[in-house]
């Protein structure tokens, strides 16, 4: 896990968190601890200032197939402030392991995924 702040003008924080789950990673796991730890990290840096907007995106691979009702269930369950951006499927086996959660609007954050001949998974951009 990787957490990065960035300032944008004006008043604006972004918070940028990757991931990574292994294949075998148990859904118990990444309940407790990882999604929770982001979480955590991310909602402890804002401050009660009024002038300040805070954002956050999480991203990485979850190994979760996103066309899985159980996939969108859990992670709804456990981001429920946050939309997933992907649509498209983001390896060579018309699968959507990839996954970009964000608590900006659809406007403001948008996600592309290309090709790729280095790597079974495509690369994912997330775009502000």
């Amino acid at each position: 896990m990787l957490v990065i702040r960035i300032a944008l003008p004006p008043s604006v924080i972004l918070s940028i968190a990757c991931l990574y789950c292994q294949p075998s990673t148990d859904i118990k796991h990444l309940k407790k601890y990882a999604i929770s730890r982001i979480t955590a990290e991310i909602d402890s840096f804002q401050c009660t200032a009024d002038n300040i907007v805070y954002h956050a995106l999480i991203m990485g691979d979850f190994n979760l197939v996103w066309c899985e009702q159980s996939t969108r269930d859990t992670m709804t369950e456990l981001l429920p402030r946050y939309t997933q951006l992907v649509s498209d499927v983001t390896t060579d086996y018309s699968s959507t392991l990839d996954h970009v959660y964000t608590t900006m609007s659809s406007q403001v954050a948008q996600c592309h995924v290309t090709e790729s001949n280095f790597s079974d998974h495509k690369p994912v951009i997330a775009a502000i």
